[in-house]
């Protein structure tokens, strides 16, 4: 099985064009899992195990995350950021002009909150529901308010933000990981974020310097069951009248 610990998921956008899996610890080492969809993956997120995200120019999917296979669930506006906040069972999507959405995920149906600032090309849910991003026009990460869509300003990330990118939350370890693109170096890198004043640590160069877009991280649950129950990815068929299916789940009462 997957460890949610360390296990993550994106889209390789440039050179490659596909789903991928990596370990955390390990950007270095890229890990094809399907084929092409229509254009890359911008922005993404898991609820509990299961990824959706928004393909470029507006199409919200889903991919099962063993295989990479990624199916069309409806439309979606453009968003260049997908969060999903675990605190109120709430997906959220932002678009590059800065306009943030409630989704429904199980069909990209989408509802204006409110507009904030342009040049939001990521985005993350923390723990306890702050929707965090990055503002590619001064290279800063941010908090957008879930009311109005109203963009913080936290600091400056200290690199030169250009071209797609994601950022995701490790809820098992409440770590913010950044799956960057910049002009200073040239390269698809993996960083955490301080998300309390927006400095970042290197974890390592993407393989080949891959472009990495669509990034997201197993685990936390969905269904409003907050971080003490997730449950592993799981697919097939329950037998009718009655029938009973196991699926593994995972309980923390700490």
């Amino acid at each position: 099985g997957r460890d949610v610990d360390s296990d993550a998921y994106g889209y390789a956008a440039y050179p490659g064009n596909n789903p991928i899996h990596f370990v955390l610890n390990n950007p270095g080492v890229l890990n094809n899992i399907g084929g092409a969809a229509s254009n890359f993956i911008a922005g993404a997120d898991f609820v509990g195990d299961i990824y959706y995200g928004c393909v470029y120019g507006g199409t919200w999917v889903m991919m099962d995350p063993d295989d990479g296979v990624i199916n069309v669930l409806g439309s979606c506006p453009d968003f260049a950021g997908v969060a999903y906040d675990i605190s109120s069972s709430t997906m959220y999507g932002v678009t590059f002009a800065g306009a943030l959405y409630t989704v429904d995920y199980m069909t990209g149906v989408s509802t204006l909150v409110g507009n904030g600032a342009s040049g939001m090309i990521a985005m993350a849910c923390s723990n306890d529901g702050t929707l965090y991003a990055i503002d590619l026009n001064t290279d800063a990460l941010g908090t957008i308010d879930k009311t109005s869509g109203a963009w913080t300003s936290i600091g400056p990330l200290g690199v030169d933000v250009n071209y797609a990118q994601d950022m995701a939350w490790d809820h098992a370890d409440d770590v913010c990981y950044w799956a960057a693109y910049t002009l200073t170096y040239g390269i698809g890198q993996l960083y955490t974020i301080d998300h309390t004043t927006g400095a970042i640590s290197l974890v390592g160069d993407f393989q080949g310097g891959e472009e990495v877009t669509g990034f997201g991280i197993p685990g936390g649950a969905g269904g409003g069951a907050g971080n003490w129950l997730t449950m592993d990815w799981y697919k097939g068929t329950v037998p009718p009248f009655g029938g009973v299916e196991s699926i593994p789940t995972h309980m923390d009462a700490s």
